[in-house]
């Protein structure tokens, strides 16, 4: 096959024009957005991570403090009805009910599940203490008649609970001995020797059940307690409570909360530990988290006692967050759009590129044959003469010009006569070599390049070019013969630039043309 020829412009550049970089930008542009859409929605996931641990430390001060809050109430209602019960005589049964109706401590502290008084009675008052309460009918007409400090035994002194609010329905819990064991004995000695409210582990009650107790000294009427010594010598009895935990502790995390878990134990005494105690569980119906985060773990002593407050939330993945997704979502759909914008400007750029690759193919090709026309192949000449020229070669130009084609167009008409004016076109450039270009300068007249040719060698493509011709052209029903007429001229021998091969090459082309008959 021929040599197809280049355009003379294409040898001028060989970076590609501003419009290619343009084109590759915008293929480029969808894909570095979506990596930084990528890097962006990644980077919002580190974001809402890291917003989140620092959420959590927020909501861990914030539950802790609140937890201490809500002890602390508790002890300021301790300390309150403790400081009544030294004052004057005390509080006899009618007036400790008729201050706990008056504070309304059912309602404005549910977590109280029982409210008690016990003075501390030497074992030689026990007979004379015993005999008193049961006459006590301030609150009952008919008094206490069993009444009794119980459980039964020999001991140094007692601490019965004389007073209980509400009424309790168990009447087994009125003359209890709330010293008697060693860790109800503990508590009652750590709050007489502190002067505060203290409290006790998970402990078993009278009634049934487990429950914190609070313990706070009542200390003998306009005595100094300033010393250890002072608030042993003067201790006259203790302010109880039976604490539901559970019930303090609801609602202790806010509701948007929901996806945390907040379980409360005690842990021992402020100066010694001991087996952990659960007091409290926001979830206790609830299995393991789907994705939980670190555990959070904060201590908090409270009346003597270590509380250990365990911290656990489902961290759920920070990349499906609102904000992430939002970066994402926006991301990809900034991306589509480039993505939809560079096809547009693709489709663009190619319709304009095909229009101008058709006008400059237009501007250097034959029209009918697809041949390089007369300006290519001059151009083309000139060239091939210079490298010739430069190397020492030797080149042929072959001037090929069609007999009586006139007659075609005069008997058969010019679409015939284009039909084979195509056909002539198809088979010279079937017969050459690769490296031969063949062009249309216009009519029916044809040239053909031969580079680096031997003696002898145009010859031969004349010959060929001859052999092609020996088949009629077919078009429709008829069948044409053509015949050639072929002029050659070489360089360096017959010229050495283009217009001078070119008329000696159609001179030849004239003279082979007049030893023919017409």
């Amino acid at each position: 096959m021929p040599r197809r020829l280049r355009s003379p412009a294409s040898d001028a550049a060989a970076a590609p024009p501003p419009r290619v970089r343009v084109l590759r930008l915008a293929d480029v542009l969808p894909i570095v957005m979506l990596g930084l859409t990528l890097a962006a929605w990644v980077a919002a996931g580190w974001r809402e991570q890291s917003v989140a641990a620092q959420a959590a430390q927020q909501t861990v001060a914030r539950t802790v403090d609140l937890a201490n809050q809500r002890i602390q109430r508790h002890f300021d209602l301790a300390m309150g009805f403790g400081g009544m019960l030294r004052v004057g005589d005390g509080l006899s049964r009618s007036e400790f009910h008729d201050q706990y109706q008056t504070q309304q401590i059912a309602e404005r502290f549910p977590a109280v599940v029982a409210l008690q008084y016990a003075p501390l009675v030497p074992a030689a008052e026990r007979e004379r203490f015993e005999a008193a309460a049961r006459a006590d009918r301030s609150m009952a007409a008919r008094g206490y008649p069993d009444f009794a400090i119980h459980p039964a035994g020999e001991r140094p002194a007692y601490m019965p609970i004389l007073y209980s609010e509400p009424v309790p329905t168990n009447p087994r819990i009125f003359g209890f001995d709330a010293s008697w064991a060693p860790p109800l004995r503990e508590v009652q000695e750590r709050a007489r020797d502190s002067g505060r409210p203290e409290l006790s582990g998970l402990t078993a009650l009278v009634q049934g059940g487990r429950a914190v107790l609070l313990r706070y000294a009542v200390y003998q009427r306009g005595s100094r307690v300033t010393t250890l010594e002072q608030r042993r010598g003067t201790y006259r009895g203790q302010l109880g409570m039976v604490l539901d935990l559970p019930l303090m502790m609801a609602g202790l995390l806010d509701a948007g909360e929901h996806r945390w878990r907040v379980r409360i134990e005690d842990i021992g005494l402020a100066d010694h530990s001991s087996d952990a105690a659960l007091l409290y569980d926001s979830a206790p119906q609830a299995g393991p988290l789907a994705r939980p985060a670190s555990p959070i773990e904060r201590e908090l002593t409270v009346g003597g006692r270590r509380w250990r407050l365990s911290f656990e939330r489902d961290a759920g993945l920070p990349w499906l967050r609102p904000l992430p997704l939002a970066v994402a979502t926006g991301g990809m759909a900034l991306s589509l759009l480039l993505v939809l914008l560079a096809r547009g400007f693709r489709r663009n750029y190619e319709t304009v590129a095909q229009r101008e690759r058709r006008s400059r193919h237009d501007a250097l090709h034959d029209f009918l044959t697809g041949l390089p026309n007369r300006s290519f192949f001059e151009q083309t000449l000139a060239r091939a003469i210079e490298r010739a020229g430069d190397r020492q070669e030797r080149l042929a130009l072959l001037f090929i010009d069609l007999d009586h084609f006139k007659r075609v167009n005069d008997a058969h008409g010019h679409e015939v006569g284009d039909a084979v004016l195509r056909a002539v076109a198809e088979r010279l450039q079937n017969t050459l070599r690769g490296g031969d270009t063949v062009a249309r300068l216009g009519g029916d007249e044809f040239v053909v390049l031969l580079p680096q040719v031997r003696d002898g060698a145009w010859q031969l493509t004349a010959q060929r070019v001859r052999q092609a011709m020996a088949h009629p052209v077919s078009h429709g029903e008829l069948q044409l013969w053509v015949t050639l007429s072929i002029g050659v001229a070489v360089f360096p021998e017959e010229g050495r630039d283009a217009d001078t091969l070119l008329r000696r090459a159609d001179t030849a082309m004239y003279r082979a043309k007049r030893g023919q008959p017409d």
